[in-house]
């Protein structure tokens, strides 16, 4: 009996912009005027690839680089595709942001950024690159967007 093992290799995944290294864009910055934000600090645990950008599951894996006695009072999520968020949380007190989960609909591949508020009104962030494929056949996207969905947060050079 012979076994055929086909391979993808999805290139174009490793060469797509890394916001999470590069901060956040100014779409979302601007809703923060005149804060720091630090960079890196959410850690988001996201699917690589999503066979089915109806329902994408995101989660907040830890925070990293706070101090510990620091809790995080509101969290909110963006894409690329609007420039207000797609999800926002408000926790109470000595409530962990860790595994923290949602879901929302994504239309094609985007970059997903969180921003969050600590108690002591310092913020951070994190970003995770979610690439959405037609039932596992790396289209792009849902069948109605095929690629033509206006980004409003593009990175600038």
């Amino acid at each position: 009996m012979k076994t055929r093992l086909t391979i993808l290799i999805f290139s174009g995944l490793f060469l797509l912009e890394n916001y999470a290294l590069a901060g956040l864009p100014a779409c979302i910055s601007k809703h923060y005027p005149g804060k720091t934000i630090t960079h890196q600090a959410i850690v988001l645990d996201a699917p690589d690839i999503a066979e089915n950008g109806e329902v994408v599951s995101i989660a907040v894996k830890g925070i990293r680089n706070i101090d510990a006695d620091r809790m995080v009072r509101k969290i909110s999520f963006y894409n690329e595709f609007r420039d207000e968020p797609v999800a926002r949380f408000m926790l109470g007190e000595n409530t962990h942001v860790d595994g923290l989960k949602t879901r929302f609909r994504l239309r094609e591949s985007s970059n997903i950024f969180a921003v969050a508020e600590l108690d002591n009104g310092q913020l951070i962030s994190g970003a995770s690159f979610i690439k959405v494929t037609i039932e596992g056949c790396g289209g792009g996207g849902l069948p109605a967007s095929s690629g033509k969905a206006k980004r409003i947060c593009k990175k600038t050079r």
